[in-house]
């Protein structure tokens, strides 16, 4: 699925072909970008509770058009720099569990500062092992 929205209104690519335009909540659209691997999939976006409702959207409107469901027991929002408190709020909102830092994506772990050379550690632990194997 790709997704790219900057106004109103938002077509999905799903199988290699556009949906239906269909509209968004009022205001500046978000922009919202995604990592997918099989079934997984990280949406990473601006923090805000448009964005949410968005997304909320695009979510029920893909499982329209292709039957897929969202296992809301495995899916989670983070919040860098925002209050726990707030995560709940929101997190509650769109029906998802508020998630905290650190955790593992893809078996990756991911923290709220990824410029700290030590949080890659893992990461190039993980890769020269796969190398040496």
């Amino acid at each position: 699925m790709e997704v790219c929205l900057r106004s109103e209104r938002a077509l999905v690519i799903v199988n290699g072909s556009l949906t239906e335009e269909f509209s968004l909540w009022r205001g500046e659209g978000p922009i919202i970008s995604h990592l997918c691997y099989a079934d997984d999939v990280a949406f990473l976006g601006e923090w805000a509770e448009s964005n949410l409702k968005n997304l909320n959207s695009i979510l029920r409107f893909l499982s329209m058009v292709t039957g897929f469901k969202v296992n809301l027991k495995n899916s989670y929002l983070y919040g860098v720099g925002v209050r726990n408190k707030r995560v709940e709020n929101m997190a509650e909102l769109i029906r998802f569990n508020a998630g905290s830092f650190p955790f593992t994506f893809l078996g990756l772990p991911i923290v709220t500062n990824m410029k700290c050379i030590a949080h890659w550690q893992v990461i190039v632990d993980i890769f020269n092992s796969k190398l040496t194997s």
